[in-house]
């Protein structure tokens, strides 16, 4: 059975390959058996069917029939991939057949197509698609069935983030993305551990079931390593036992090629030493390579190597010619709208701030490395990596700085760090009002200090003023009021003392004049309480006058306070008073 150009098969000949694939090579089936048991039983229909069928009249349809084969899903390596449903156990299966006669013709194309199915039945790991058969029908077409996933491959994922697909960005961000890597890193690990390289890690060749199931793909081109480089490869520290159950049926160096005579592998994805065909450098650090590729693709949406032509997009893998996944970022901001209707532009919707990580991209780049000896060397130590970034620590392939490390730290404890800074402000805010309040109480002082000295200043000033003033008006206001004196006339005596006095009150000789007045005017209480003055400011400098007059105030004083004076009485007065000017002008002046 010959396949038409593509290896694409219609009508009849693809309604015979399905009637072939179909029936069972020679055993019973169960169909077969349940029927000859005159078994009735129910018949649970799929969700959709037209009508309804008895049990028994179904089972007599699938007599001799194991698989009933449905429509063909897509083309995948030397075969295509049909819808299946395995009668027996009534299970939905994928069945992969080798499609064209001349390929099968083949020996080298056949064992590979059965070393795929056999290695990728012995990688028995949760994240490698479980291979359910391998068989022949009877009409020499060589398939094997394995698990039906329902989801999308993670190119498809991917090209749709590039796209701005708003549904498939909120359910993929970065973040789940980097988890569906790193489960599909687990099969590839453990592929490595049993001696197997891959060769053709691709974001086509991972499936992402509808519940989170993430399957490694295509193991066609699937190198197995010999016991020596099994034994070098867990020496370099991968972990896992060396299975001696994977068995390669083709040559070593028929392995390195594909059945039609291409360099195995996917142009942008394929190490440089895979892809110039250095069958003894091919070791796990292709599929690093690989593996970086695609980590590359995740976070920026493009292949690392694009190009217009595959020898385009070899050479520059070969040279290195990679810019880092960061030279798509934005610089810190978000796309504008005009922008994002630009259908040609790339923006890393799943990414934080629409920036690709720094410390995610050096990891990419890392395993990247051109040189082999420079990438990760085990598919763990990439792994570690992501999980280092994903617990928010620095990567070792960012060489971070310290303020970076420090940025991290703090990242990784907010609670504490948001309660060290709330404890923070409110220390500085107690310090800062303590501050500012004992600043005022300063500045208070400060000003009081200065408003007393300058009160004691402008006091100072005045008084040095009103002794200035004294000294210039004392002596005069004196003159004038011995002169008014000598006159008789009081009132000008007693008016030009009272301003002397205002002048310099601690001058004796105005209050012995004040003290004569009052004897004069018989106001003896005034005259002895003026004459005490007298004696109080200057004891002995007018002489014992002072001292008569006081007690010449104080008898009167008493006289006056009992009785009024008689006429004897105020004669003596009298003729005392007549004196007092005498007296008055015959003592020298003083003056201080």
């Amino acid at each position: 059975m010959k396949a038409k150009k593509q290896g694409k098969i219609e009508g009849e000949e693809l309604a015979e390959l399905r009637k072939s694939l179909s029936l069972d090579t020679g055993q019973k089936t169960i169909s077969e058996y349940l029927t000859e048991l005159g078994a009735d039983g129910v018949q649970l229909e799929e969700e959709g069917a037209a009508e309804e069928k008895a049990p028994a009249a179904e089972l007599a349809a699938e007599r001799g029939k194991k698989y009933d084969v449905g429509e063909m899903t897509a083309h995948s390596g030397l075969g295509a991939i049909f819808r299946a449903r395995d009668l027996n156990i009534r299970r939905n299966v994928a069945m992969k057949v080798m499609l064209d006669q001349g390929v099968r013709s083949d020996k080298a194309a056949t064992m590979q197509f059965i070393e795929e199915a056999q290695v990728t039945a012995q990688l028995e790991h949760p994240n490698v698609i479980p291979v359910h058969e391998l068989g022949v029908d009877a009409r020499g077409n060589i398939f094997y069935t394995m698990k039906l996933v329902r989801g999308a491959p993670l190119d498809q994922i991917l090209r749709e983030l590039r796209q701005g697909r708003q549904k498939t960005v909120r359910k993929y961000p970065l973040a789940r993305l980097l988890g569906i890597f790193l489960k599909a890193c687990d099969a590839v690990a453990f592929a490595h551990a049993n001696g197997v390289i891959h060769r053709d890690l691709k974001p086509g060749n991972i499936m992402i079931g509808d519940f989170g199931e993430v399957l490694v793909l295509e193991w066609g081109l699937a190198r197995i390593l010999d016991l020596d480089e099994k034994a070098s490869t867990t020496a370099a520290g991968q972990p896992g036992r060396l299975s001696r159950e994977i068995i390669a049926f083709r040559p070593k160096d028929a392995r390195l090629r594909t059945a039609a005579g291409a360099v195995a592998g996917t142009a942008g994805y394929m190490a440089p030493e895979q892809a110039f065909g250095k069958l003894e450098e091919i070791g796990v650090q292709a599929d690093i390579y690989s593996l970086g590729a695609i980590l590359y693709h995740i976070l920026c949406l493009h292949a690392p190597a694009e190009g217009s032509t595959v020898k385009e997009a070899l050479n520059k893998a070969a040279r290195g010619e990679i810019g880092p996944p960061t030279q798509y970022n934005l610089k810190g901001r978000r796309p504008t709208g005009r922008e994002l209707l630009n259908r040609e532009a790339t923006f890393l919707h799943h990414c934080p701030d629409y920036c690709v990580p720094d410390a995610l991209a050096a990891v990419a780049m890392k395993a990247l490395a051109v040189n082999k000896a420079e990438r990760y060397q085990t598919v763990q130590e990439l792994q570690k990596e992501l999980e280092t970034y994903q617990h928010g620590f620095a990567t070792g392939a960012e060489e971070a700085s310290s303020l970076k490390l420090f940025w991290l730290l703090t990242k990784r404890n907010k609670a504490q760090v948001i309660s060290f800074a709330a404890a923070l402000v409110l220390v500085v805010t107690v310090i800062v009002g303590l501050s500012l309040r004992l600043g005022a109480q300063v500045r208070e002082a400060e000003m009081s200090a200065a408003y007393a000295r300058e009160s004691r200043e402008k006091l100072e000033e005045e008084e040095r003023k009103r002794s200035e003033v004294a000294r210039n008006s004392f002596p005069e206001a004196m003159r004038r009021a011995r002169a008014a004196m000598k006159e008789t006339d009081w009132q000008v005596a007693r008016k030009e003392l009272d301003r002397a006095l205002l002048l310099n009150e601690k001058l004796p000789e105005p209050w012995c004049m004040k003290g004569l007045l009052a004897l004069g005017k018989h106001r003896f209480a005034n005259a002895a309480r003026y004459f005490s003055k007298v004696q109080e400011l200057d004891p002995d400098g007018l002489g014992p006058e002072t001292q008569a007059y006081l007690v010449l105030a104080q008898e009167y004083e008493a006289l006056a306070s009992q009785q009024v004076l008689s006429k004897e009485q105020e004669a003596e007065l009298a003729t005392s008073f007549k004196n007092l000017p005498a007296l008055a002008g015959h003592r020298p002046i003083r003056q201080e």
